[in-house]
């Protein structure tokens, strides 16, 4: 549908850059924004900020507006679940970041890590 591609075309725009989003896809208007790592706990912070969304496999969100949403409900869904999404993937990091800092570990030595263990 177009306001299915809509959704998918906004939130692939607005998650681009975002490092931990694996894959956003879509059928219609049933989305789904696969994440790196579990994100359970999405579900509760949706609810927070008033989107029902749902968690599948672990690591997948699973958004399914009713079909007579308009375009402007729509703008207001895609905001609220980047920001979400935003503000998870950046927590883990910050979290990690201090890690490093905290434990007075050198870039470089992370550095390695992450090339070693990158998926081909």
């Amino acid at each position: 549908t177009e306001l299915g591609e809509y959704f998918l075309t906004n939130f692939r725009a607005g998650l681009a850059n975002i490092a931990g989003v694996k894959d956003i896809r879509g059928k219609g208007l049933m989305i789904g924004i696969q994440l790196e790592r579990d994100c359970g706990e999405l579900v509760k912070q949706g609810l927070a900020k008033g989107i029902l969304i749902n968690v599948t496999a672990g690591n997948v969100i699973r958004l399914l507006p009713p079909l007579v949403i308009t375009q402007q409900q729509a703008d207001q869904i895609i905001t609220t679940v980047i920001d979400l999404i935003r503000d998870f993937l950046y927590a883990i990091l910050n979290c990690f970041l201090h890690y490093i800092i905290i434990h007075n570990i050198p870039i470089s030595y992370w550095d390695n890590f992450f090339r070693a263990n990158r998926k081909p």
